[in-house]
């Protein structure tokens, strides 16, 4: 199970798992992924997910669902499969499913002291 943590640091996102960082993920069929904020800087985030394909040489991105089944916590948090978006989330549970790729999230992460979310766009590749 990946677990990430989801941090604001001097204003930009820290997806960190163990002592490494960055919130690239590599997967397996049914292996589950955990993000989680840090309730002392980030209020919630939101993740949007797309497929990368490459097509006459350049990288395409399409929304794409990459996973079986999914759990958000936080009471106003809500999951639109159809958009491919997660949103107002404190934590996210997947499961990865069968489609192997490549899956570029977006974070947006809403900050603790207000103001504008921060955005980052980590990758999901699905071996």
């Amino acid at each position: 199970m990946a677990r990430m943590t989801v941090s604001l640091v001097g204003g930009k996102v820290e997806i960190s798992e163990g002592g490494r960082k960055g919130g690239n993920v590599r997967a397996r069929p049914g292996r589950r992924i955990v993000w989680r904020s840090n309730p002392v800087s980030v209020s919630s985030f939101d993740l949007q997910f797309e497929r990368l394909s490459e097509g006459e040489g350049l990288l395409d991105s399409i929304s794409d669902w990459p996973f079986a089944d999914v759990w958000a916590m936080g009471a106003s948090s809500s999951v639109d499969h159809l958009d491919c978006r997660i949103s107002n989330a404190k934590g996210v549970v997947v499961r990865v499913g069968g489609d192997s790729g490549i899956f570029k999230y977006s974070i947006a992460v809403t900050p603790n002291s207000g103001g504008a979310p921060v955005i980052v766009d980590p990758v999901i590749i699905i071996e």
